[in-house]
């Protein structure tokens, strides 16, 4: 019986340990604990080639989760990306319309633009309570190639926090 719970306990950490290195996730704080506003934090985050045999990025993938305390502004993420001509990619908006706190993401998109940096912008609507939003976004740069979607190098660093 010791020996089944050793077992167990090693493939719990072993599964969280595989869902950690296959995607990165940034938690992040909205708002004030003592306004309604809308806020925005965002992040620049870098696509790479890990010369591991994985390809070079060809997109970033991205989604949002509303975590507790229960409020009723929205969160969003998006993201965009500046090619080398100077012209501006932006991405579609993913909204998470589940409950906060719920075990749901916000829906999977993703930003083609290859090796270099993107920005990664999370969203706080004006809300009708007073609060603070705290939030979840998981990002990863992939390739896309014959193998399917391979994780590729990803970098990032805050440029901007409400």
């Amino acid at each position: 019986m010791k020996n089944t719970k050793i077992m167990l306990a090693t493939l719990l950490i072993a599964i969280g340990y595989a869902d950690f290195v296959s995607a990165h996730s940034q938690a992040g704080t909205l708002g004030r604990k003592n306004s309604k506003a809308a806020a925005t934090d965002q992040y620049m985050v870098t696509c790479s080639n890990l010369n591991d045999g994985t390809g070079d990025p060809d997109h970033l993938l991205l989604h949002v989760k509303d975590l507790p305390p229960r409020n009723p502004a929205r969160i969003s993420i998006q993201a965009q990306y500046t090619d080398p001509t100077g012209a501006v990619i932006v991405s579609q908006i993913s909204t998470d319309l589940g409950r906060d706190g719920d075990a749901y993401f916000s829906p999977n998109f993703t930003l083609a633009g290859g090796t270099g940096p993107y920005l990664m912008t999370v969203t706080k609507t004006k809300s009708t309570v007073i609060g603070r939003e705290i939030y979840l976004a998981e990002f990863h740069c992939q390739s896309s190639d014959a193998t399917g979607d391979q994780h590729t190098g990803t970098d990032w660093f805050m440029i901007k926090n409400q």
